[in-house]
């Protein structure tokens, strides 16, 4: 949906905001979790896989809620793109 000038410019943000969420908030939340959840060393593996049911609920939670304005956006670009065709 980003006019061609600005495609490379969008896919840097999203890589860049990507990684960093990814590189940085997940080892950080896998050891809070250890630390002051389970209380335990050995229970990374329990650690992973709640931030990881997190993680996933939040993303399938956030795309449900950004469809709507996605698709009227995508609207939006068909109709500008017939009135400039």
């Amino acid at each position: 949906m980003a006019p061609s000038g600005m495609r490379g410019q969008a896919s840097a943000i999203y890589l860049f905001v990507v990684n960093l969420i990814g590189l940085g908030l997940g080892p950080s939340a896998v050891a809070a979790a250890t630390d002051f959840i389970f209380k335990d060393d050995h229970a990374v593996r329990y650690s992973l896989l709640l931030v990881e049911s997190l993680a996933h609920l939040a993303a399938a939670t956030l795309l449900w809620a950004g469809i709507k304005p996605f698709l009227a956006s995508l609207d939006r670009l068909k109709q500008w793109n017939a009135a400039n065709a």
